[in-house]
């Protein structure tokens, strides 16, 4: 395993790695050098206490390219100065400067990406890099998703487990929930949250796990923990084949009836990365929904790209 990116969001799933004893090795590199020593140094305290240590150390871009997995969490961060395009284009250039390193270096494995405007960016490192689509995977909506469901479990007092086919497809800003497909124990979930007194409308529940987000930024600034506990997870469904569904961002291929943009689906992960993609069926004001999502993210595209 490679963590590119030592900042708090990438050493947060150094951490999770090496608390998990998911693998063997986790290799990291940062273009801060003392940054990236300092958290080997800390994490490797950590894994001291451990029965059976994860080695952790420093690697160049040619050892991260023997890595079976490089999550890229390495998306510089915006000064108060900046516009949002030159922050994109900042982040654009770092990921670019990554991939193009490794593939160098011939790394054969699958990248994790968490940054903003994670669809465009990997639209933008997956043509450039002539890869497979399969080895492109997103954080996507994931983190959210699974913010509602949490909501909705608190909320009613269910178990969190038993909501099914529940996500927010499309773009990160203005995604399409899947209501109509989710069940909760087998039964409708639109007809549980409706006598739980919880259907309000579909714009206020897809909007929780956003606004969920911007809370934990505004208290603490920025939110990592919930990025590292779900790209970790990722993480385990590949080296473990658990072939777990996470809304993650991936290149769709004629699903949902779109081809040749990335956006946040209900993907299966296993042990080759991104495996099939789940296909629920939508009311026909959710597929709106979702192409007018899907939509957006092609504007942002064409206006970055």
């Amino acid at each position: 395993m490679a963590v590119i990116g030592c900042g708090r969001a990438g050493a947060s799933i150094a951490f999770h790695l090496v608390a998990s004893r998911l693998c063997d090795t986790v290799i990291l590199n940062d273009l801060n050098h003392a940054r990236a020593v300092g958290e080997q140094y800390d994490l490797v305290d950590a894994a001291s206490f451990s029965d059976s240590p994860v080695q952790v150390r420093i690697g160049s871009y040619a050892e991260c390219a023997r890595a079976d997995i490089i999550v890229i969490a390495a998306g510089a961060a915006a000064r108060p100065e900046q516009t949002e395009e030159e922050s994109f284009h900042q982040t654009q250039a770092t990921c670019r400067l990554i991939v193009d390193s490794v593939l160098d270096y011939g790394f054969q494995g699958n990248f994790i990406l968490l940054c903003s405007h994670v669809d465009t960016i990997l639209q933008d490192i997956h043509m450039r890099s002539g890869l497979s689509y399969r080895k492109f995977l997103g954080l996507g909506n994931a983190l959210n998703t699974n913010r509602l469901r949490q909501y909705i479990s608190e909320q009613l007092h269910i178990d969190f487990k038993i909501i099914e086919d529940l996500y927010l497809m499309g773009n990160y800003s203005n995604p399409c929930g899947t209501f109509s497909a989710a069940t909760a124990g087998g039964a409708p979930l639109q007809k549980i949250l409706e006598q739980g007194g919880l259907w309000k409308t579909q714009e206020e529940l897809i909007n929780y796990g956003a606004d969920r987000g911007k809370t934990i930024t505004t208290l603490k600034n920025p939110t990592y923990y919930g990025v590292s506990g779900v790209v970790a997870a990722m993480i385990r469904s590949v080296l473990q084949d658990e072939k777990r569904i996470f809304c993650a961002s991936v290149f769709l291929n004629g699903e949902y009836g779109i081809n040749g943009i990335y956006a946040s689906v209900p993907v299966k992960i296993d042990k080759n990365g991104r495996s099939g993609i789940a296909v629920l069926p939508l009311n026909q004001e959710e597929q709106q929904r979702f192409v007018y999502s899907v939509n957006a993210i092609q504007r942002i595209n064409e206006y970055f790209l």
